[in-house]
């Protein structure tokens, strides 16, 4: 129940007036006990520690970065160096673009002079940059020589329009001094010279960019050919085949561009004379347990020369020992030996006393060397341009020091191409033999160095020699296919001529060799000319 105040009852009493319901508004009052806020009370704003009031702001002012200024306050509220303190008191604070508050003499009207480093009116340059270009003016001792136009200041585009936009101090490059029309700000590359600007015609190959045209400086032309090589470098643009880096060939065609043409062109020429002709060493066991073998080889021998007559080969016959590397008798028996039969089985009776180490390999090279170097009584056998045959009749295996590989090295060396060796022999082959013609070892080496050159090989104890000699002298044939050339040549300028007419086919060069080499089937005849051109 509300209280009335006496004085106030006695004033209503005396108007006349009934006392009415008071109205209270708590608008920034303390609400304190009594007051129950009814309708009509508006407490919308009061700040009454403790009540309950919906929508009052009891809360402390937000200050995010902890600068003392408040977000109210603080022009950037998430950076303490932005804040309204001016620190050096120069009337200036870092909100209000003061670069150092901690020096007075550092604030945006402060006077900036250029050189000194330091950006005293913070404007982000070392001098004044009143338009903002990055440049500082003159008159602060920087070097923009109009600092009221960014467009003007150190390193601008200057046009040709009458303005030093680029502080250069002249308008040196708007000038014409060779009075071509062209001013080094149109594009005149050299204004030193009247025949060189924008509108002149490019002059090829003639080192000098008369148009001022980088991407077509002396070569308009390009590489007509692809062959990497452009037409100041190339003498034929059009033929990918002719270029400085070209092969020079037998054509009639400078085909390298050095102004010369077939210059190191060659031709050898050869005339074929030796189908057919073969040098045949034999040799023979002359050990103990020999005498058959030596006896049936002269008996038979007769067959072998009938087939090489009838193949009208021209060869060489010589006879030595597994101990003795001279021919026997110092004889060699060709075409034109009378009774040649005869004196080869007396050559072949080489008798049986000799070592017992058989040395097949040892004493056939050593041969060889004597009759190459035309050394007596080995003279008068070996020709370069013949097929080199040997042939080894023994009934033990080889018994010379070092390999089988090292002794095959040795007899190909004879000759410039190692296929004109070929070993062929009698023997007791890969197992050893026993037959109604004796008794033979394994012959392991000896077999070995046959298969490699690919040779004959025939088993020594068979009583009849007959069809193994026949087929000797078919086997010691030798066909001329190889020519070896005075130069080494360029591979593709070869060219091979048989009686005058290109053979395109069924040759090949051999470079380990320096040959032209011819397939068997192929071989030039006797008498035929062969002419092989090429360039080195």
């Amino acid at each position: 129940m509300m209280r009335w105040p006496l004085t106030a009852l006695l004033g209503l009493l005396l108007l006349g007036c009934p006392p009415a319901t008071p109205t209270d508004d708590d608008t920034g009052d303390d609400d304190t006990s009594g007051d129950d806020d009814t309708t009509g009370d508006d407490d919308t704003g009061d700040d009454d520690t403790g009540d309950d009031d919906t929508g009052d702001d009891d809360t402390a002012p937000v200050d995010a970065d902890g600068d003392g200024w408040s977000v109210d306050e603080d022009c950037d509220d998430n950076d303490p160096a932005l804040n309204l303190d001016d620190a050096d008191s120069d009337g200036y604070d870092t909100c209000n673009g003061d670069c150092n508050d901690g020096n007075g003499a550092i604030n945006p009207l402060a006077t900036d002079m250029a050189g000194d480093g330091i950006d005293q009116n913070c404007d982000g340059a070392d001098g004044f940059d009143g338009d903002g270009d990055g440049y500082a003016a003159e008159f602060t001792f920087g070097d923009d020589c109009d600092d009221g136009d960014p467009a003007i200041h150190p390193g601008a585009p200057d046009p040709c329009d009458g303005i030093d936009q680029d502080c250069g101090g002249d308008l040196a490059d708007e000038a014409d001094d060779d009075g071509d029309g062209y001013r080094i700000c149109d594009g005149d590359c050299d204004d030193g010279d009247p025949a060189v600007s924008p509108g002149e015609t490019e002059v090829i190959c003639d080192g000098i960019d008369q148009d001022c045209d980088p991407f077509t400086p002396d070569v308009p032309g390009g590489d007509g050919d692809g062959d990497g090589f452009d037409i100041c470098e190339d003498c034929d643009d059009g033929d990918p085949d002719v270029n400085p880096d070209a092969a020079e060939l037998c054509d009639g065609i400078d085909n390298d561009c050095d102004l010369a043409v077939d210059e190191t062109c060659t031709t050898d020429s050869f005339v074929q004379q030796a189908n057919g002709w073969a040098d045949v060493l034999f040799v023979v066991d002359n050990s103990c347990s020999m005498t058959e073998e030596q006896v049936q080889l002269g008996a038979d021998f007769s067959l072998m020369l009938d087939e090489m007559d009838a193949l009208a080969m021209d060869y060489r016959i010589a006879v030595v020992t597994t101990d003795d590397g001279e021919f026997q008798a110092g004889e060699v028996i060709d075409p034109t030996t009378v009774n040649a039969a005869a004196t080869f089985a007396s050559l072949v009776n080489v008798g049986t006393n000799g070592s017992w180490e058989e040395k097949g390999f040892e004493f056939g090279v050593e041969a060889l060397t004597l009759a190459a170097a035309q050394t007596s009584p080995n003279d008068g056998f070996f020709r370069d341009e013949a097929g080199l045959r040997v042939v080894f009749v023994g009934d033990e295996d080889d018994q010379s020091t070092g390999t089988v590989g090292d002794w095959l090295q040795q007899f190909a060396s004879y000759k410039l191409n190692p296929d004109h060796v070929v070993l062929h022999g009698f023997s007791g082959e890969g197992t050893g033999c026993s037959g109604v013609g004796g008794n033979a070892d394994p012959a392991v080496r000896f077999t070995q160095a046959i298969t490699a050159t690919g040779g004959l090989s025939f088993p020594i104890c068979d009583l009849d020699w007959s069809p193994h000699l026949v087929d000797l002298g078919a086997g010691v044939d030798f066909w001329a296919d190889t020519f070896p050339l005075t130069s080494t040549p360029i591979q593709a300028s070869l060219e091979v001529e048989v009686n005058g007419v290109l053979v395109q086919a069924g040759w090949t060069f051999e470079p380990a060799i320096n040959a032209v080499v011819f397939d068997l089937a192929d071989v030039p005849l006797n008498g035929d000319l062969v002419d092989i051109s090429y360039a080195y």
